[in-house]
């Protein structure tokens, strides 16, 4: 836990000294220390970084239809082992693919980018997460930049980009959903209306996908990927449906997005976030469901720093307190719950 604590001690120093005097080589320390972090791990910090690592190594075969579909992974693979086989360089590139291209967007596009990189690093589906779940977060990644250049009234390059990031996790796909509800500017009140509904629902009906599987599965169609999806049933289900899992899968997403719909309700990464936040919610009793809904909640990332520097008082209290939260859950239940409690450097035998 040491190194997560020094990271952010570090990101909240950065941060200060930011607000003082703002200097972009703040924001490539900040940057640097979290890809140390992340580049030069052991294969055995992150849940799923093993299978992934004997997946790079052709220790094990990944065939299935949807591995078929996900042409874009393998593609990499093969393109890392171009250059080498060895587990270290799987970690250390795939590391580089994923934050290079994120910190990069965050310098361009935030207000403040040493505040999005800490709230990147305490996130429930931020930094801890994409540290084992590589395949995603290189779509999310991906997913981002084709928000950024949706933002810029482009459609034809974001589809594209979201076409790849498919190619690497199918997840990705609902991103052109995502981005057609985006593009609706919807009045104000209609999406403050809809995120307290959806607090509401996510609270108190429990909304469990996976009670319907046995159903879905009886259909042909449905067959094949019921069978995919139907192992996730249990899988963090101490951690998601319980109060204190809603609690922190709900409210502190909900609380962004409302002072970003609030306050600055005309960006499409405050309406993505909205969405992202409304489905969230609703699905929350789901296990691993904020998972699909993280191509639009990441984009607090990129919102949250502008949308801090118009909030009253009170506003910046509220925030400054979910911030908090925030950072005692990513250091009490996170690294844990994404297996990466146990940080080992690399070391060469």
């Amino acid at each position: 836990m040491l190194v997560y604590i020094f990271v952010l001690f570090s990101l909240l120093c950065f941060n200060v000294l930011y607000n003082y005097k703002p200097h972009q080589y703040y924001a490539y320390w900040g940057a640097t220390v979290i890809f140390i972090i992340a580049a030069f791990r052991s294969g055995e910090v992150g849940n799923d970084l093993e299978r992934y690592i004997s997946m790079f190594m052709s220790e094990i075969n990944r065939e299935s239809a949807k591995a078929d579909m996900e042409w874009g992974y393998n593609f990499l693979n093969e393109f890392l082992r171009f250059f080498s086989n060895d587990a270290q360089w799987f970690i250390f590139s795939t590391s580089l693919l994923i934050l290079l291209p994120l910190f990069i967007l965050i310098i361009k596009k935030s207000s403040n980018p040493v505040f999005s990189m800490m709230i990147f690093f305490i996130i429930i589906n931020g930094f801890g997460f994409f540290l084992t779940a590589i395949r995603q977060a290189l779509a999310v990644v991906i997913c981002l930049w084709a928000f950024n250049f949706a933002n810029n009234k482009k459609i034809a390059l974001p589809i594209l980009l979201i076409v790849i990031a498919a190619g690497i996790h199918a997840s990705a796909l609902f991103c052109i959903v995502f981005l057609l509800l985006a593009y609706k500017e919807f009045n104000q009140k209609i999406y403050l209306t809809l995120l307290f509904i959806s607090v509401l629902i996510g609270f108190g009906f429990r909304i469990n996908v996976f009670d319907v599987l046995p159903l879905l599965g009886a259909l042909p169609i449905f067959s094949e990927h019921v069978e995919i999806y139907s192992g996730y049933s249990d899988y963090f289900t101490e951690a998601s449906p319980n109060f204190n899992g809603l609690f922190l899968t709900i409210v502190p997403t909900s609380i962004f997005a409302y002072y970003a719909i609030k306050k600055n309700s005309i960006s499409i990464y405050s309406r993505l976030l909205c969405v992202g936040t409304i489905l969230t919610n609703i699905f929350a009793s789901t296990p691993m469901i904020p998972r699909y809904f993280m191509y639009c909640t990441i984009c607090q990332v990129v919102i949250i720093p502008a949308v801090y520097s118009t909030l009253t008082k009170c506003g910046k209290i509220v925030m400054c307190g979910t911030i908090i939260l925030l950072m005692l859950y990513f250091l009490l239940f996170s690294l844990k719950i994404n297996g990466i409690d146990n940080y080992n450097f690399y070391t060469i035998e």
